[in-house]
């Protein structure tokens, strides 16, 4: 079969040259940081070059006035060159649509290696194409004919095309629809040259399709406008949610750091934003230098993100400490040098954090202040938990692991049940039992505070009611505490007026504790909702009043109904051996202003004795009774007693 003569393609071959030439330089310019991505494109359309080069040297050789011998030596010579860089094409092109798709690491050396062989046993028969005529033969009137080896050759870029399709297909949510569709097209043209010339060897347009089909590629995969933040060229938080799934979804272990200004606001506020915004473009190019061989994100006004992909442990924490050491410096503010605060974070995927949530956690989550700026690995084990608390309150709201217990309470003596105490409890299936003030900790953090108050508050009206109108006067009242500061809203009036009118109950058998924390900000708020609730029979008592409530002013108290005194609190807290004696005075103080008072805390025999020389209206404590079930406290409410 006749390939053809060097005369032929001299139009495609310059375009596929220029093409070619311009995507180059393109790519290089477009780059942000040297990447295996990038540098394998680049191989791709030297191929194209060099091999646009060869024809053009062909055509040349071919039609001027040289020695015969000239002749042949350049266009044996281009055709050798040619089919030894060509072969190539389709190998690298497969390299390149793993490494886009993310899933180099699947693969491992060996199966590497094993899917060259076939390429490089072709190219070594090639390399001996003078001696054994196997790839292609030259005639005296410089016409070429394919030999056994360009076939092979073309039947192994058809099982390494199909690979690439297979892939593409098998990893489609690795890339987003946009660039699927035009890998698929411009993949497509660059086939199409090489089938087109395959089949019809006099049209030399192979180079020209594979030229624009790269070009395309190039354009659409290597230029990322839509990731790239405009102010600092970090990529963008989008870019970060995107490769952090990606690298989660297809099991790619990596380190993150995470690099968070702390008090950005208060920074703005002292330099302006315009000064702000130059310090953070120094932070970002330093970042961006700092880490070459990783990409560099930002995510919001002052966080930063590095991934740290296929680096090992002791590489990732050394360029941690590197920022640590380099924020410890300062930054130049005009000619002023002016000390950021920034707290580094590093560690691992899947070691520790396993989610997108959970990394993107490091951005968000309050971490105390424990004078060190650089956490790595198991440095954040606390951030961990919490994070796993978050998910067991997202698991009690949406699986009902949220319970309700009720503790009975007491008249005076310890004889009588009076009413009940109603105990928030989690008890998680994955987690076991957590503490309420570790939940509500991080509820508080996260926004669950007020939906979860909400939902006790239905639980436990819908539980009076059912209760109340079986034996209406088995109780005086229940207890509701209001589980944070921040659930103390206008807002909160009326969920429970809407409970207890679905569940018809009478307000005047519930009791509303109220922290006197929050006496001292958003009194508006803590005085709407006292007004209201008051006016529909709820009592009103003032929670968690201990040793050092004397703060509290006598005015403060007076929308309360009444007070709740820890008496194990206030007796391991208060110094001296006069306690008791305080204690009792301020008994007798509260008494004189006609306040009711609750004793919570009596969980021993030695407080339960201190109470008879104290005054009190009721008491509780796990020495008297431990919170119960729902079912419990019915029997015990029905008797009257434990």
């Amino acid at each position: 079969m006749i390939e053809g003569n060097p005369n032929g393609g001299l139009t495609f071959c310059i375009a596929a040259l220029i093409v070619s030439l311009t995507s180059i330089f393109c790519a290089i310019v477009i780059r942000k940081k040297k990447s295996l991505k990038n540098t394998l494109l680049l191989v791709l359309l030297l191929i194209v070059l060099f091999d646009s080069c060869t024809g053009i040297a062909s055509y040349i050789a071919y039609n001027y006035d040289f020695p015969y011998a000239i002749k042949f030596f350049v266009c044996y010579l281009s055709k050798y060159i040619y089919y030894a860089t060509h072969f190539l094409m389709m190998p690298v092109l497969l390299y390149y649509i793993i490494v886009v798709c993310g899933i180099l690491h699947l693969f491992s050396k060996r199966f590497r290696v094993a899917f060259a062989i076939p390429m490089a046993v072709l190219e070594t028969v090639l390399f001996s194409n003078p001696m054994t005529q196997l790839a292609f033969t030259a005639q005296s009137d410089l016409v070429f004919h394919r030999g056994p080896v360009v076939y092979a050759a073309y039947i192994l870029s058809a099982f390494y095309f199909i690979l690439c399709v297979l892939l593409l297909v098998r990893y489609w949510k690795s890339i987003n629809h946009l660039k699927k569709g035009a890998m698929v097209y411009f993949l497509s043209l660059a086939i199409m040259g090489v089938i087109i010339q395959m089949l019809f060897p006099t049209i030399t347009c192979e180079l020209l399709c594979e030229s624009i089909g790269l070009m395309g590629i190039m354009i659409i995969l290597e230029k990322d406008d839509d990731r790239v933040d405009s102010g600092t060229g970090l990529y963008n938080r989008m870019a970060l949610l995107q490769d952090i799934k990606n690298y989660i979804g297809l099991n790619r272990s990596f380190r993150t750091i995470c690099v968070r200004i702390e008090n950005a606001d208060a920074y703005i506020n002292i330099t302006g934003y315009a000064d702000f915004d130059s310090i953070i473009k120094q932070i970002s190019k330093y970042l961006f230098d700092v880490a070459d061989k990783y990409d560099v994100y930002i995510s919001g006004v002052a966080c930063f993100y590095i991934l740290c992909l296929d680096g090992n442990e002791s590489e990732s924490n050394k360029l941690a400490y590197a920022i640590r050491d380099r924020f410890d410096r300062g930054w130049l503010l005009e000619d002023n040098q002016m000390n950021i605060n920034a707290l580094i974070m590093c560690a691992g995927t899947p070691d520790m954090f396993n989610s997108e949530e959970d990394i993107l956690m490091l951005s968000e989550a309050h971490i105390e202040d424990t004078g060190k700026n650089l956490l790595i690995d198991h440095d954040l084990d606390f951030l961990l938990r919490k994070i796993e608390v978050e998910k067991a309150i997202v698991r009690g709201m949406n699986e009902n692991y949220f319970k309700v217990k009720y503790r009975p309470i007491f008249d005076k003596s310890g004889n009588k049940v009076c009413g009940a105490e109603a105990l928030l409890n989690l008890d998680d299936a994955v987690l076991g039992v957590i503490s309420f003030s570790e939940f509500m900790g991080v509820a508080e953090k996260s926004g669950f505070a007020e939906e979860i108050e909400n939902r006790m508050i239905g639980s436990i009206l819908k539980f009076t009611g059912e209760l109340l109108e079986e034996n209406p006067d088995c109780i005086n009242f229940i207890m509701v505490h209001t589980v944070s500061d921040k659930v103390i809203s206008k807002e909160l009036v009326g969920v429970v007026r809407e409970y207890a009118k679905q569940y018809n109950v009478d307000l005047s058998k519930i009791a509303l504790d109220i922290n006197d924390n929050v006496l001292y900000v958003e009194t508006d708020s803590v005085d709407y909702v006292i007004e209201r609730l008051s006016e529909d029979g709820v009592r009103i008592f003032m929670g968690n009043y201990k040793n050092d409530s004397m703060g509290v002013r006598y005015d403060m108290l007076s929308g309360f109904n009444g007070v709740i005194v820890n008496i194990k609190h206030f007796m391991e807290t208060t110094g001296g051996s006069k306690r008791g004696i305080i204690l009792k005075n301020r008994m007798d103080m509260l008494r004189q202003i006609n306040k009711t008072v609750a004793v919570s805390g009596v969980d021993s025999f030695e407080y339960y004795d201190k109470m008879k020389d104290i005054y009190a209206d009721y008491i509780w404590g796990d020495y008297l009774s431990p919170a119960v079930s729902k079912i419990e406290f019915v029997e015990i409410a029905k008797a009257g007693r434990v």
